[in-house]
């Protein structure tokens, strides 16, 4: 009633507000501005919101300070007018502008009753899309930083151009957990949808951002029925990360695919060993394939070294009666593109149909180094394993000659691109321990030549599947004289992959203590934060004598967030001869070692050492102390 009956002067007193700081604006500022869209905004006509100038004067200048307060009623009908795609945009800067002085609720009313509401609408086109050229484009001019408040299924629909993965830095880490859940049901490319993803998130890794999307998983997988395809691709790259982050970091993992793994659908077996069949129908793959040319410097033996010229399909589609060993050698070293790279079926077929030179083809390869990267490679192990492996009885390729030719000379070149297909169905062989061992040997010779990814794969779907499914021997560890023996054994160079957890769990009777200079840095720090593990100061000695003194810092940065607000599980003697080590080799005490690392260890890395501090320990702590600034005295 008020702001009705001084009409004639609102307009020149909002004109002199808007020179105002915000503070000024008031306690009632969201209520005037209700009554303000009542008797103003409402009454501006279509043609009046169609121009830029009447916009800039109301939303701009008179209004501009109140936007921050605006009701859900305001947004509501500032939402369902017809406005032009360009002063929907114009009115939008000005909420993009107060973003960040709104509350976290306020930001979310503004999407959902002003934005949404509007983009909705017909007449925005709808989505306003026409005025866009990319996806990024389309996401800033529409949306800004309330992008960051939205669910991507609200996004979805507004615009069927709209690719998330083309703006995955312009999202927040729970989108980013919603988009791989919305887009993975139908996706053909599970793997490379992930790997998008995850790559984006940790190359480099920061793992505040990922600790996010983490707990988005579990939250947004429960909504969305994912196939067992789906949870494998998860499973993988989470598998993929964990020898990589944080101790604290690395139980959530865990935590995660333990919520996820409740999510299954029935018959799942994420890490079970099967053999796939690829089937490779002549007809079907030569359709509208050219071979002529090919067939041609084929039969008159005029390749003239050009076999990295032609595509795999034509080889495949072309008579090989006359294709020799060194043919097919050639063939199989190219170094392809994904273009003319082939797929499994395609390589099948060519290798069936070469079957008789191929043998003598892969001897010739076994000093080759191929590069793993190169997509064909796989293909091309995958396909040997099906003509080759899969007709080896089970008795023969427990024979060390068979496993030593074929997995340390024929297979040799194409090992480090093993896909997880390729090793999942290795574990059905029914190995014996000893020619398990062997592979595993011959796969640690080969690990520097793999991708992180596969190294991972190897212990998921082939180490960690054959220990735990063995009957015969458990663990294989039956003839072993140690656990630091049996981690060489059996896990080689891949136990540096592998959470301390997880070797308890792949040998009950595991020792760390039998096992330290096999450990890393990391696995050192989980057995010295895993209560039970380390009971006396002469354990604590043994283990930091692995641990060299250019990493104290590193590890110490792990094991002390570990234990902290439980240190009482930890014996006195344990935590004492910590803070011993500190004590001995850190040099905290030595000024050369400047006040902001002191200020580290004391912040953080001496915290839950120093509960319970024993007579003994003073001295020294004060000595690290003594002559530096104040700041640092009084943090200590």
């Amino acid at each position: 009633m008020l702001l009705t009956k001084l009409s004639d002067v609102l307009d020149p007193a909002l004109d002199m507000l808007a020179n105002m700081p915000m503070t000024m604006v008031g306690s009632s500022a969201s209520e005037v501005l209700d009554v303000i869209g009542e008797i103003r905004v409402s009454m501006l006509t279509d043609e009046q919101l169609m121009n830029s100038s009447v916009i800039r004067e109301w939303f701009s200048i008179r209004l501009s300070g109140f936007l921050p307060y605006a009701s859900a009623r305001f947004l509501h009908c500032l939402g369902g007018r017809n406005f032009s795609c360009h002063s929907y945009q114009q009115i939008l800067q000005e909420f993009i502008h107060h973003f960040n002085n709104m509350t976290g609720e306020k930001q979310h009313v503004v999407a959902s009753d002003f934005i949404l509401r509007f983009l909705s609408h017909p007449q925005s086109g709808p989505g306003c899309v026409s005025f866009s050229n990319s996806s990024e484009e389309w996401l800033m001019k529409n949306f800004g930083p309330f992008s960051t408040v939205m669910s991507i299924k609200f996004l979805l629909p507004l615009n069927p151009l709209f690719n998330p993965l083309e703006v995955l830095h312009l999202l927040t880490p729970e989108q980013m957990a919603e988009v791989l859940v919305l887009l993975l049901p139908a996706s053909q490319e599970k793997d490379v949808l992930t790997n998008t993803i995850f790559n984006h998130l940790t190359e480099p890794l920061d793992e505040g951002k990922f600790d996010r999307f983490l707990r988005g998983l579990p939250y947004f997988s429960y909504k969305a029925h994912l196939s067992c395809s789906s949870y494998k691709a998860i499973f993988a790259r989470l598998d993929s990360v964990l020898p990589v982050v944080s101790l604290s970091l690395a139980s959530i993992i865990t935590e995660v695919k333990t919520q996820l793994s409740m999510l299954i659908p029935p018959g799942c077996i994420i890490y079970s060993g099967q053999c796939n069949v690829t089937m490779t129908n002549e007809t079907d793959i030569c359709i509208g394939v050219n071979s002529t040319m090919l067939q041609l410097h084929l039969t008159s033996g005029h390749m003239n070294g050009r076999f990295c010229d032609f595509p795999v399909e034509e080889f495949a589609c072309t008579t090989l009666s006359g294709l020799t060993a060194e043919d097919l050698a050639a063939i199989l070293a190219c170094n392809r593109s994904s273009m003319s790279g082939g797929s499994t079926p395609v390589w099948k077929l060519l290798l069936s149909k070469a079957s008789r030179v191929l043998d003598r083809a892969l001897d010739l390869l076994t000093n080759t180094t191929l590069d793993p990267r190169n997509p064909a490679v796989s293909m091309i192990l995958d396909s040997i394993r099906e003509i080759r492996l899969d007709s080896i009885s089970m008795a023969s390729l427990n024979n060390p000659a068979i496993v030593q030719l074929w997995f340390k000379r024929r297979l040799r070149p194409f090992l480090p691109a093993a896909s997880p297909q390729f090793l999942s169905c290795l574990t059905t062989k029914e190995l014996n321990c000893s020619t398990y061992q062997q592979i595993v040997q011959i796969l640690s010779h080969l690990q520097l030549h793999m991708t992180h990814s596969t190294q991972m794969s190897i212990y998921t779907h082939f180490i960690e599947d054959f220990l735990t499914r063995n009957t015969t021997d458990s663990s294989c560890s039956s003839h072993t004289n140690n656990s630091g023996e049996w981690l060489k054994r059996n896990l080689g160079g891949f136990s540096a992959l592998v959470s301390f957890k997880d070797l308890q769990m792949l040998n009950r009777n595991f020792s760390a203590m039998e096992a330290l200079p096999q450990l890393t840095l990391k696995q050192l720090v989980e057995v010295s934060s895993t209560p039970g593990q380390l009971t006396s100061g002469a354990q604590v000695d043994m283990l930091m004598k692995h641990v060299p003194n250019k990493f104290l810092p590193t590890f110490f940065d792990d094991y002390s967030p570990a234990i902290m607000g439980h240190e009482n599980m930890f014996p006195s003697a344990v935590r004492s001869a910590m803070l011993q080590v500190v004590f001995d080799r850190a040099n905290l005490s030595d000024h050369s070692v400047g006040d902001s690392a002191v200020s580290v260890w004391l912040h953080s890395r001496l915290r839950p050492l120093l509960v319970g501090l024993s007579p003994q320990h003073v001295g020294p702590f004060f000595r690290i102390l003594a002559g530096r600034n104040c700041s640092i005295e009084q943090q200590g």
